[in-house]
């Protein structure tokens, strides 16, 4: 794969645009933390890999889909499709014309309610999280998604 640009770092790895072998431009995480969480590196690396499993096992129009992982490479990495926009960016471009769209809403919270329906909390859900793909807005980011906790008891 070709790296054609950096699109962002975070604290667990960074995200690139890559054009992959069959010369499709897609997105690629990698694994690499920052130097300050180095210290559980083990720890970080099973949460990549728990985020690739589960959002990989996730099929809906509104979830980020994996096109291909490959969790034995070092550093591991996995590819999805590239967005056009982040919804940071739209609400950024929306703001300085005055403006404030309604229409990603739906797509997001049909996003929350997949994974809710599924049993997970999504723990980092941002508008830099929130991605246009192909005309459609999708959740992205698992890195800190969890199961919900089901046998809780609400005081009232």
């Amino acid at each position: 794969m070709k790296v054609v640009r950096r699109i962002n770092r975070g604290g667990f790895g960074y995200v690139d645009e890559v054009v992959d072998n069959d010369g499709k431009h897609v997105a690629r995480k990698t694994f690499d933390p920052q130097l300050g969480q180095i210290a559980d590196l083990d720890s970080l690396r099973r949460r990549f890999e728990r985020e690739v499993r589960i959002q990989s096992a996730i099929k809906h129009p509104n979830i980020m889909p994996i096109l291909k992982a490959r969790l034995d490479k070092d550093p591991p990495w996995f590819t999805m499709p590239l967005a056009s926009q982040s919804l940071e960016q739209k609400i950024s471009d929306d703001h300085q014309q005055g403006i404030f769209d309604q229409l990603p809403w739906p797509d997001i919270l049909a996003a929350v309610e997949e994974l809710h329906r599924l049993g997970y909390v999504h723990r980092d859900l941002k508008p830099a999280n929130v991605l246009r793909v192909s005309g459609t807005w999708v959740v992205s980011d698992f890195g800190l998604i969890l199961p919900m906790a089901r046998d809780t008891t609400v005081l009232t």
